[in-house]
């Protein structure tokens, strides 16, 4: 199918993008298109929260911003750009609301040099949706369950997508600190991980240390994912992933699908993500993000946008430029009529006159009502610190009340939370090097497992989530001669 063809900004390099291959292209030819970009992860701020279905759409767009300063971390004395996607809950009277924010100073700085040339960026795509074009081209089946995972310089995440749409984001552990482990760079790390990935078989041994920090890394990756999906699996109700694609050049990770068996997915296709195959392998992502915006352009999807360098409008489809057709037809009929379209024309100038004077009145009631409305979120942070230094208090005086009643039951809670643990460790005949026990609400394990058993680990971990664990994790993972060493943190 023929795409709209666009120009993409990639590094501050304008392409030209047909749908199958990118071109370099000119300024000039750009201000005759459709443009996007698609911004850093690392610029990126976001929230997940809940709003009512009730909510409409430019009260939900308010309320939105107000929870990402209240509670997404922004700063009021900062200017954000701010989009968000909403997905209606089935078994819940309310949106789950994903929301997304910039710096509009950092858009400006990273953007202004190819803005300034072209005229216009019509989109700046959040980078986890770009996906969604593959569905919107129908080049993926929308009726599966995909889970895409991208590995990057610019960045490592997981992107779950059903229905042709993105339903959860995952950041995932970045390859920096698995090179400062390894005491490579960054790139280096990349390409042995293509080349060897998790396949010990594969390293030398003068390069144990860059397998284990490789074999660690994508432990933590894979634990990271399978998290994600069991969390989401009943909020958007799905019984497996079906596909699981790998964004890294077209490349694949020796082992690394072995490794996610372990952690459920034995049962969904794997491979590596194949798109534009015309395009050089370096650039395959951008050509997804490229597709992406095509979809866009095309009104095949709504994408989220954060830009804020949109296209000037057409002088006659301008305010002045109205204005000034009617001052240029005024004058014209004034030279047939003469002077009766004379007095016309000073009428409509002190009518324009005073126009002008309203709009610098409303001008400067709006700074106003800026300063007041800085002023008021900062009152309300304020009321809020005051209110949570209450309700704190409140909380403590409760806990006072209740914590005789509470004795016995977190004696009963802990022995059942041991004992839990311990049926689960000979079930899988696993060794605990110490047990940790905090309180009746969470125990701490440090597991000790052969290489070649490690995926009881991961049985041992369903077991206790089986028993209505809440949170079930590990937070480190350690190889030592062949031993794997994990600690689990569980928590009813």
């Amino acid at each position: 199918m023929e795409k709209k063809e666009i120009c993409f900004v990639a590094d501050h390099d304008l392409l030209r993008f047909d749908g199958e291959n990118f071109a370099p292209q000119k300024p000039k030819e750009c201000k005759k298109r459709y443009v996007a970009a698609v911004v850093p992860v690392d610029l990126l701020r976001s929230h997940t929260f809940k709003l009512p279905l009730s909510t409409s759409e430019e009260k939900l767009r308010t309320l939105v911003e107000i929870r990402m300063y209240e509670e997404g971390g922004l700063d009021v004395e900062t200017e954000y750009v701010i989009d968000f996607v909403k997905y209606p809950l089935e078994f819940d009277d309310s949106y789950l609301i994903e929301a997304y924010a910039v710096e509009v100073e950092k858009l400006e700085a990273l953007y202004k040099e190819p803005a300034a040339k072209i005229g216009h960026i019509d989109l700046i795509a959040v980078p986890y949706f770009i996906y969604e074009g593959l569905y919107a081209f129908d080049l993926f089946e929308s009726s599966n369950v995909d889970l895409f995972l991208r590995f990057g310089s610019g960045g490592c995440y997981a992107v779950l997508c059903k229905d042709g749409r993105t339903i959860a984001v995952r950041v995932l552990p970045g390859v920096e600190g698995a090179a400062l482990k390894a005491k490579v760079t960054a790139d280096v790390l990349l390409q042995t991980v293509g080349e060897k990935g998790v396949d010990e078989k594969l390293y030398t041994s003068d390069e144990r240390a860059i397998y284990v920090a490789v074999a660690e890394w994508m432990a933590a990756v894979a634990e990271r994912v399978a998290q994600t999906v069991n969390h989401k699996r009943g909020i958007f109700s799905f019984t497996r992933v079906d596909t699981i694609f790998l964004d890294f050049e077209g490349r694949e990770i020796p082992g690394l699908w072995e490794l996610l068996d372990g952690y459920g997915f034995a049962q969904s296709r794997k491979g590596a993500l194949l798109c534009c195959e015309r395009i050089d392998a370096s650039l395959r992502h951008e050509a997804v993000a490229a597709l992406y915006a095509s979809a866009a352009a095309e009104e095949r999807i709504k994408a989220l946008n954060l830009t804020v360098f949109e296209k000037e409008p057409s002088l006659w489809s301008s305010h002045a430029g109205k204005l000034l057709a009617g001052i240029i037809t005024a004058l014209l009929l004034t030279l047939v009529t003469g002077g009766y379209l004379t007095s016309q024309l000073k009428q409509l100038r002190e009518k324009e006159g005073e126009l002008h004077r309203q709009y610098g009145r409303i001008e400067a009631q709006t700074k106003g009502l800026r300063k007041k409305l800085t002023m008021l979120k900062k009152r309300r942070r304020a009321l809020q610190k005051e209110s949570d230094r209450y309700r704190r208090r409140i909380d403590m005086y409760d806990e006072a009340v209740d914590v005789m009643a509470l004795i016995f039951e977190s004696k009963k809670q802990r022995w059942k939370m041991f004992k839990d643990v311990d049926i689960a460790l000979r079930r899988y005949g696993l060794m605990a090097a110490s047990m940790e026990q905090n309180g009746s609400k969470s125990i701490t394990v440090d597991l000790l497992t052969p290489f070649e058993q490690r995926e009881n680990i991961a049985r041992f971990m369903k077991r206790l989530i089986a028993k209505g664990y809440r949170h079930v994790q590990t937070r480190r993972i350690q190889l030592d001669k062949n031993i794997y060493r994990s600690r689990v943190e569980i928590v009813r």
